[in-house]
């Protein structure tokens, strides 16, 4: 992360990675649309990158399912049509500020989505294992589908509000781990294979809502807010995220120091991001603006305490 900033005079400053808690909101919402939103950009190149090959890999793998295939495929088919649909609101929403419930049909469509993938009983009859993990990748997307609704029947242009948080762990979440086992094990089972990445794939759209939930409801402790490496100098700071915020926008910087306790609030620019190829995340870059010298100076002193102890740990070992 070493390229990111913008004005002329950012070179004098030395720029670190350090960990901080870290918490970013856009002071301004998009001005026009049906729902209250910030512009924020949840499916950037790297994230449509692990979509598509997650995707890639699920059809691999379904193709090469040796029982019952004619059974299976259309169900995986239906999975993937339907996260794809919530995907595809959950962009709308965030960066076009949009909402189904703007137009009748659009919203009697995504109640029925909402309901989950149906006529799952002929695969119960014949693989009920397998029907199984199904039954609990559509508990999750029905719990998504009921949430992302709740909230977009509260929400208006001026605010968006979620009645209640979302439930943190499925059923679902605990299989796929041990699936996740079996993915680079010798003898892979195409079905397990197909299964896994399936999983991924939700999850990948699953997690953008997650991110935009976040992203309007933070949490309020600094001790709750996400530890992040952040590559920070006396005059910005980049960080690697999953998203990217929109062009030109001025956000609220907050930052925690955990060691130190202390505490920095301020408003910086947005100036730039791009995807970093070795993390398959994306570097969003911002310049403070300080409202005095005295945030400046923490930051300074966080750093140089940084680099002492950074030091005196390379020296002890």
């Amino acid at each position: 992360m070493a390229y990111w900033f913008e004005k002329n005079d950012m070179r004098r400053f030395r720029r670190v990675d350090i960990p901080a808690r870290l918490l970013i909101v856009p002071s301004r919402p998009t001005r026009t649309g049906d729902i209250f939103t910030y512009g924020i950009d949840y499916f950037p190149p790297s994230v449509q990158k692990r979509l598509q090959h997650a995707q890639s890999k699920m059809h691999y793998w379904i193709n090469h399912i040796q029982e019952q295939q004619d059974i299976l495929a259309p169900v995986f088919a239906e999975f993937e049509r339907y996260s794809r649909y919530f995907g595809g609101w959950v962009e709308s929403v965030s960066q076009q500020a949009r909402s189904p419930r703007t137009e009748v049909a659009s919203w009697l469509e995504f109640h029925a989505y909402g309901k989950g993938v149906q006529d799952l009983e002929e695969l119960k009859a014949h693989a009920p294992k397998t029907f199984q993990y199904f039954d609990l990748l559509n508990q999750k997307m029905q719990a998504y589908y009921r949430h992302f609704s709740s909230c977009l029947e509260k929400s208006d242009a001026s605010q968006f509000q979620m009645p209640e948080p979302l439930e943190s762990y499925f059923e679902i979440d605990g299989l796929a781990k041990n699936f996740a086992a079996s993915v680079n094990h010798d003898q892979k089972v195409p079905l397990v294979q197909a299964l896994y990445y399936l999983y991924l794939y939700t999850s990948y759209y699953f997690r953008a809502y997650d991110e935009m939930l976040n992203d309007f409801f933070p949490p309020a402790s600094p001790k709750a807010w996400r530890q992040k490496e952040i590559n920070l100098s006396a005059g910005g700071l980049s960080v690697l995220l999953d998203k990217r915020y929109p062009a030109n926008s001025r956000c609220a910087i907050h930052l925690f120091f955990p060691d130190t306790g202390q505490r920095l609030d301020f408003e910086a620019s947005f100036v730039r991001s791009f995807t970093a190829s070795h993390t398959h995340k994306e570097t969003n870059a911002f310049n403070f603006n300080f409202p005095d010298g005295h945030s400046q100076k923490v930051v300074v002193f966080e750093i140089e305490r940084y680099e002492i102890r950074s030091s005196m740990a390379v020296a002890a070992f």
